[in-house]
């Protein structure tokens, strides 16, 4: 899949985390869908109970990437992004 210019940061960066979550390399991770989200707040739609976020709309992705046949499902702002278990791809 193509990588819009201005997401390119946001994906490298979600690839980046889950490769180091599964121990394994960028390269092996394959990006299946991306789409452009409005945040309504700081915690990227992926709140943890017990934190407190900014709330201003925080532009960002809903990135979806495969390793293995797995698909897992990442919110990012544009610079930062989260592994969100709780969106099913």
């Amino acid at each position: 899949m193509s990588v819009p210019p201005n997401a390119e940061t946001p994906v490298q960066e979600a690839r980046r985390s889950l490769a180091a979550q599964l121990g394994t390399s960028p390269d092996a991770i394959t990006v299946v869908a991306i789409d452009p989200r409005d945040w309504p707040d700081t915690s990227l739609g992926c709140p943890e109970p017990g934190q407190t976020y900014a709330q201003v709309v925080t532009p960002g992705y809903r990135v979806v990437l495969s390793h293995a046949s797995r698909h897992n499902v990442f919110h990012t702002s544009m610079a930062h992004a989260v592994r969100c278990p709780s969106d099913p791809p």
